[in-house]
């Protein structure tokens, strides 16, 4: 029989309490007053943390790029190493008299493929290498116009939900709907209408969920500074205080 987790402070974890072990045996989860309080669990990540976690780490962690440089610097250095100005396709058709021709056309789609139209392929490679880090993820819709030619809608990380920031809205976690397997089917993405919000369900065969997961049981991604948040605060606090010290 195990307890679903550990009585008092010290690191919260299932206990085996059927004489086969007892408390103490692992150093790791020994009690001690010096040192803080570690909250575990587990789960399957789904179950780990919910909505409104990943959406403060996600707000978190864009204010962090926006005001401290060594933050943007290292998302910068990240996509730079990465792809570079953006990747671009090459055809590796058999027929050799026809390779430019394909590769003229992407080229051609990637300037207007996407719905906005306010960036080409290769800037919008560049934003999604930083919201995988940033974000920790982020969603791109395969869509068409009327005239039936291929689009692209890239939907951030804060616009794939479900509706409810604590609930589970028909059978969806945090946006997203899993089968009996654990396979993604459908999202769900917002989309602004007025001054209300208005949710539209996706087919997982229309949609492309972009980010870096932890385990085999990840559903959505989580940020790349979740773990250097506070260290980042305290940087940023501790030479705020240094240069005021300088001052007065």
């Amino acid at each position: 029989k195990f307890t679903d987790r550990i009585v008092g402070a010290g690191l919260s974890a299932y206990t085996n309490l059927t004489g086969y072990g007892g408390w103490g045996y692992f150093d790791a989860l020994s009690f001690s007053r010096g040192r803080s309080e570690m909250r575990a669990v587990a789960r399957d990540a789904k179950d780990t943390f919910g909505p409104i976690d990943r959406l403060q780490l996600l707000a978190a962690a864009r204010r962090l790029k926006e005001n401290v440089g060594f933050v943007k610097g290292a998302v910068r250095d990240i996509r730079k190493f990465s792809i570079g100005e953006g990747i671009r396709s090459i055809s590796f058709c058999e027929d050799l008299s026809v390779r430019d021709a394909y590769d003229e056309y992407f080229d051609t789609w990637s300037e207007i493929g996407e719905v906005t139209q306010k960036y080409d392929g290769r800037m919008i490679d560049c934003m999604l290498s930083e919201a995988i880090d940033i974000d920790g993820d982020i969603g791109i819709v395969l869509t068409e116009t009327s005239g039936k030619y291929p689009q692209i809608q890239v939907i951030e990380g804060h616009c794939i939900g479900d509706g409810g920031m604590f609930g589970v809205e028909e059978g969806y976690w945090d946006g997203v709907k899993l089968n009996s397997l654990g396979r993604p089917v459908a999202y769900r993405i917002k989309t602004k209408i007025g001054s209300d919000d208005k949710w539209e369900t996706v087919l997982a065969r229309d949609f492309i969920h972009l980010f870096d997961p932890s385990r085999m049981s990840s559903v959505r991604g989580i940020s790349g500074l979740a773990h250097g948040i506070h260290h980042i605060i305290d940087k940023r606090d501790t030479l705020a205080l240094l240069k005021l010290g300088i001052k007065v």
